[in-house]
Parts: structure tokens; C-alpha cells; sequence
């Protein structure tokens, strides 16, 4: 039988006495828990306490409105997060605006005089004024009026000035995403205009110059892990800076995958093209129709809070029916037909629904992955919850080996009985043994992968022969499945 060996205690020490050593690396037999963050990056409002691409540790929306400005992007953001998900750890990275860049306008033109005394509401996004018009008010003056209403909010998104009865309402920051502040003064079937007052509303799409991901992206740390990504910029030079990082995470070398969640503002025919030139399985894009009242930065984080909440609780369980609390989609007669949301998923961007509580809620969430390297179709990485399964088992099986494998010495195995955790050995049986261990709690104690049997039969293991102190191990993990649909044939007969 060979000897035991100790890590600490040493074979040549001649003075007498008990020496007890520690060992931790048997203490853990089920599966890890691992901490998750989440990276959100944005634009800053009026007067900030933070400082452009440095990361903040947020855990309260009152802290993010003192850091980024009570009227920021970043402080609706974080507010919509941590509805959602108010305790995992979230780090936030304000950007530098575009210097190019432009605001977005949107234009209202008020005309006619009120027959009798009503009270106007007035949506800027999701945010609900209300005005008191007076019998014989006219347009400008109820101009003048919105305007006060407005600017005296402020955590407004806009400000808004008027020439005459044309009510402007610019967006605090430059860039595209001022686009998807959009203006209703009809958003709940019980609202109504005014008598003998008329609202023409221009949806300006005139805000560009987004800000630059690079810097925000560099100053993250490529050795520590990012689970989530919350991004509100879409256009095609900042999500190719996404996809070449989360590349390199996701890679073999670095092991430290995440995703990332966006929402975007745009026709169907748009979203479909925009999600086949993404192709990537690091991307959950929601639809939010171009009728949302909330804004798309607000959608993207409470994906995210949602994703990354229930995610980690299991990865395997479908996402349908989470809410996305306190979002409000577009009013009714303007939402998506089902036949939309099959034709979005089928190229890659998440849908949802609104119920008849006015909930908005997941329907369905998957990833841009629609073509392989050589651009063929493959579903392998089209729903979201197989990334997470084997983002979590790879990073499992780093952690169980880290843990009971930390300085051990490899064998080939060819005499029976040579490796043993006694000796601090390990050999390719030893690993295959370890691997089926790992897997039988995936499947019988977590349910996040299945077919043990065939797991076992498939898998190999063996020391590479041009490598010294090398173990090659090939193994099939099966992701569990999701339930999704049910279908059903009912033959009835007549008798």
C-alpha cells in the first residue's frame, strides 16, 4: 500500500509531536455556486459624480442617480435592474458622449383652443404628465404649459421649449438611442385629447453618434469574470467591439464567457436582418416594436435582471412568462402579431408578450446564432438556456478539478493500482471516474443535463502522447431541454 502524502507536513522533520494538517479539497461534493456580475454600460445626465470609463459598484437606484445624474440613462437603467434583481452584484460604466454626436427631437404641433375644461395627459416615453386645460385655452398657451410640466421633472429624458403652439422635446444626450423616446398622448384606451385640441407627433429619428464601447471595454479586467453584458447601443461598430471580446472570453484560453443584452426599436423586416448579421450565441436582442413607451435601455436591463436572476438560479429552466416589471410595450393595436414574434425568433431576437394586465413578459428568449463558421444553418447555440447550461458546466468542471486536483502528478496508467489520491496521482481512469461523478449530480441532482448512461458510455480519456503532464479528456454533455410546446392530435368520434 503506498504512503499517505501530506501537502504540508514534511518526511524529514525528527522533532516529536502530533502534526495535523487542513485539508479542504474533499469539504465540497455538490455542484458550485458561482458569483455573478453583471457590466452595464451608458451615458451619463445632468451633473454626474462619476468619471467616464471607470467602473462603479451600484447596488441601489438612488446611488446611481447621485453617480450618474437622477436624469441619465444609466439611473433609469440600473432603477429598471434592480426591480428585477436587487442583490447580485452590478458594476457600472459610464461613457464618454460622442463629441459629434446629436441629440434626438421630437416635434409636437398643438393646434385649435379647448371647448371645455379636460384633463391632458402627455406621455414622454413611459413617464404620465397630466395638465389641467381650461375651457377656451388655446394651443399656444397649452404649449407654453407642457413645457413648464416637463422641465420641471427632473429625471425627464428630455427637455422640451416651445416656439408657439410647437412643443420641441430634445433628448440630454447625443446619440441614437434619444431615438426611442417615443410620445403619445394616447397610450391607455381610457385616454383621450382635449375637446377641440389636435396633437400632430413627429417621432424624430434624427439622434447618431453613439459613444465608443473600446475604452469602456478596456477597462474591464480580462481575468476576472463577467456573466452579463448590458449594452443600449446597437449599431454595427460597438456590437462587433462586443462580439470580438466575448469571443476571445468565450474562447478555450480565457474561460470567461458572458452575454450580452440589448433591446432595440425597429419593423420586423429590420430586427430580422439586423439578428442574421449579428449571428453570434453571446447576443439576447429583445424586440421592443417601434411603438414602446419604454425606452430601450430600460427593455435591455430588465432582460438582463431577469436573465441573469433565474439564470443562475437554474440555467436550464425556460425564461417564458418573467416578468419585466414595470416596462410598458406599446399601447394596444400597435403590438405584435403572433406571427411576428415566430418570424423574429426564427432569425434570433427575443419576443414577448402583453397580457391582458398589461404585463409585459418573456415569451421566448434565444440567441442571434442562426449560421456555423462556414455558413451553414445551426441551431446549436440558438437558445439562450444551452449557452448558460454549458457556460456553467465548463466552468464547474474547471472549478471541481481546481478544488481536488491542485497539484497532483499524472500517470498513464498502465499498472493497476498506481494512481491514488493517497499518492497525489491522477490517471485517465481517474479523470473519466471524476467526470462521471461531476455528471451524475448534473443530471440526478441539479436537472441540468441528462443521459448519464450514455454519457458514460461515450466518454474517453487518455494522456497525450506529445504533451508531458497533459490528460485529454472527450466527453458528450446533453443539455437538458426546455418545455416549450405541447402538441396535440384530437381525433374525436361520433358514436
Amino acid at each position: 500500500m503506498a504512503d499517505i502524502s501530506f501537502n504540508e507536513v514534511p518526511i524529514d522533520i525528527y522533532r516529536p509531536g502530533i502534526y495535523m494538517e487542513i485539508d479542504p479539497s474533499l469539504a465540497f461534493n455538490g455542484l458550485p455556486v458561482f458569483k455573478q456580475r453583471t457590466v452595464m454600460f451608458g451615458q451619463m445626465g445632468t451633473s454626474p459624480e462619476a468619471t467616464v470609463n471607470q467602473i462603479y459598484q451600484v447596488i441601489t437606484g438612488s446611488e446611481a442617480k447621485t453617480l450618474f445624474g437622477q436624469d441619465s440613462m444609466l439611473a433609469g437603467m440600473v432603477a429598471a435592474f434592480r426591480k428585477i434583481n436587487p442583490y447580485q452584484e452590478l458594476l457600472v460604466i459610464p461613457l464618454a458622449e460622442n463629441a459629434g454626436g446629436v441629440a434626438a427631437t421630437s416635434t409636437v404641433t398643438i393646434s385649435g383652443a379647448a371647448t371645455r375644461s379636460y384633463t391632458q395627459v402627455f406621455y414622454v416615453g413611459d413617464v404620465r404628465y397630466t395638465l389641467g386645460v381650461s375651457s377656451a385655452e388655446d394651443a399656444t398657451s397649452i404649449a407654453g404649459r407642457l413645457v413648464t410640466v416637463i422641465n420641471n421633472n427632473p429625471t425627464s429624458y428630455v427637455t422640451a421649449s416651445n416656439v408657439g403652439a410647437v412643443l420641441t422635446l430634445t433628448c440630454k444626450w447625443k446619440g441614437e438611442t434619444g431615438n426611442d423616446i417615443n410620445i403619445f398622448t394616447r397610450y391607455n384606451r381610457d385616454d383621450y385629447d382635449s375637446p377641440g385640441v389636435s396633437f400632430a407627433i413627429v417621432q424624430n429619428s434624427n439622434g447618431s453618434g453613439n459613444p465608443d464601447l473600446q475604452d469602456g471595454i478596456d477597462a474591464l479586467d480580462s481575468l476576472t469574470q463577467y456573466q452579463g453584458f448590458v449594452c443600449p447601443y446597437t449599431d454595427t461598430t460597438n456590437m462587433d467591439l462586443l462580439r470580438s471580446e466575448l469571443d476571445t472570453r468565450w474562447g478555450p484560453l480565457s474561460q470567461r464567457d458572458g452575454r450580452v443584452f440589448c433591446a432595440k426599436k425597429a419593423g420586423v423586416a429590420s430586427l430580422n436582418s439586423f439578428a442574421l448579421a449579428r449571428n453570434s450565441q453571446h447576443f439576447a436582442i429583445m424586440d421592443i416594436t417601434e411603438n414602446s413607451a419604454s425606452p430601450s435601455w430600460e427593455w435591455a436591463a430588465s432582460l438582463a435582471a431577469d436573465v441573469m436572476y433565474y439564470g443562475t438560479t437554474d440555467p436550464a429552466r425556460p425564461f417564458q412568462t418573467l416578468e419585466l416589471k414595470d416596462i410598458k410595450g406599446a399601447p394596444e393595436g400597435q403590438r405584435r402579431l403572433p406571427e411576428d414574434n415566430e418570424t423574429l425568433l426564427r432569425n434570433g431576437i427575443c419576443s414577448h408578450t402583453i397580457g391582458t394586465d398589461n404585463k409585459v413578459r418573456i415569451e421566448h428568449a434565444v440567441t442571434t446564432y442562426n449560421l456555423n463558421q462556414v455558413g451553414a444553418e445551426d441551431y446549436a447555440y440558438k437558445e439562450l438556456n444551452t449557452v448558460l447550461q454549458m457556460s456553467y458546466y465548463r466552468r464547474s468542471v474547471i472549478n471541481h478539478f481546481q478544488v481536488k486536483y491542485p497539484r497532483h502528478k499524472l500517470s498513464s496508467g498502465l499498472d493497476e493500482g498506481v494512481a491514488s489520491q493517497a499518492s497525489n496521482i491522477i490517471d485517465p481512469k481517474t479523470g473519466i471516474s471524476e467526470f462521471m461523478a461531476h455528471y451524475f449530480k448534473m443530471v440526478y441532482t441539479a436537472g441540468l443535463f441528462e443521459d448519464f448512461q450514455g454519457y458514460k458510455r461515450d466518454i474517453i480519456s487518455n494522456k497525450n502522447s506529445q504533451k508531458r503532464g497533459r490528460l485529454d479528456v472527450f466527453d458528450q454533455p446533453r443539455p437538458i431541454d426546455q418545455f416549450r410546446q405541447l402538441a396535440v392530435r384530437s381525433a374525436f368520434r361520433l358514436l
